[in-house]
């Protein structure tokens, strides 16, 4: 029997945590440790707290772009984007003149397109992928 599928708010909720997740990991590994501190203390500077990032991804956007110039900007949103698509264990494709908002549209719209589901599993610390049909995968492991 199928469990109830998650509200919208809840999928929003997953997708939420794994795109601050992938934010960390993309910033730490392009810019390194004290620089992504730095570039928080500078984003909530202006008025945009971390945890706010994936309400507000076009400031986001912005301010990568303003903060890191524009090609470089691009190039931090895209090792976002492909370490988010990684997480869900999706083909990153890059798109030229693609922004963040844009990469995490299309990982959304691939997801619900692929009878995928975000779940809470608390006998898992994160979160899980799961198709309708109860099979399921941890995120990272790829969808083999």
């Amino acid at each position: 029997m199928d469990s109830p599928s998650p509200s919208r708010k809840e999928m929003d909720a997953g997708l939420s945590a794994l795109l601050l997740q992938s934010v960390k990991e993309a910033l730490v590994n392009v810019l390194g440790e004290g620089v992504t501190a730095a570039t928080y203390v500078c984003l909530e500077r202006q008025g945009l707290r971390t945890e706010q990032i994936p309400e507000d991804l076009p400031r986001f956007d912005a301010f990568l772009e303003d903060t890191f110039g524009k090609v470089s900007g691009a190039v931090i949103q895209r090792q976002i984007a492909k370490r988010l698509f990684t997480l869900f264990g999706l083909e990153f494709v890059k798109v030229p003149d693609y922004a963040l908002t844009d990469y995490v549209d299309v990982a959304s719209r691939q997801l619900s397109i692929g009878r995928m589901i975000i779940i809470r599993s608390p006998a898992l610390t994160g979160l899980a992928l799961t198709e309708r049909n109860g099979s399921s995968y941890r995120i990272g492991s790829g969808l083999n």
